[in-house]
């Protein structure tokens, strides 16, 4: 019996080691596309991204087949289609959002370094990055928001896109265009 518990008890500790992180995260393993992997992006775009210097940041969490960071929507209005990206220089990303496909009307939120990003996946895994973007429908943010209690704060009319932010492995923000700025909506718990 005595040798049963020593057994399992090892069992346990080396189950639990084998699922502790291992190192640290290393920026330099990040997958990065250039804007030009991205064919849908508008040739403005593509050229203004390449221009700044960007790379865009994958999530590992998503389809590793599919280019993701990259997502358009109706985030301004309901009347145009815009453009949302991870931007990456010098291992720091920052979302860029391209009023109507248009290299000219843009707007730049804060960076963050990459690698507060990445999170561990296991021991067969290492390190990955788990920052996405995503676009936000109204029906989702209505949903979201009546979810988590937030249905009285939403704006009204609620007649266009938003952009969710965040960790694949933790939570999301929704960024929401309203009356000339972003309001932060509560995402993904």
């Amino acid at each position: 019996m005595r040798s049963n518990l020593i057994g399992l008890a090892l069992l346990m500790l080396v189950g639990s080691a084998q699922s502790q992180p291992v190192g640290e995260p290393v920026a330099d393993d990040i997958p990065m596309l250039d804007p030009a992997r991205f064919p849908a992006l508008p040739a403005d775009v593509r050229q203004d991204l390449e221009r700044r210097g960007c790379r865009i940041p994958q999530n590992q969490e998503a389809n590793p087949d599919a280019p993701n960071n990259v997502v358009s929507g109706r985030f301004r209005s309901a009347r145009q289609k815009d453009w949302a990206v991870l931007c990456s220089r010098n291992r720091t990303s920052s979302l860029i959002v391209y009023w109507a496909g248009d290299a000219g009307g843009i707007f730049v939120g804060p960076g963050s370094p990459d690698v507060e990003w990445m999170q561990w996946a296991g021991p067969a895994e290492g390190w990955h990055y788990a920052r996405y973007v995503a676009t936000a429908t109204p029906a989702t943010i209505r949903r979201l928001g009546d979810a988590f209690g937030e249905p009285s704060g939403l704006p009204a009319p609620l007649d266009h896109d938003g952009i969710e932010e965040g960790d694949a492995a933790k939570a999301s923000v929704i960024r929401y265009w309203h009356q000339g700025r972003w309001l932060e909506l509560t995402g993904m718990d």
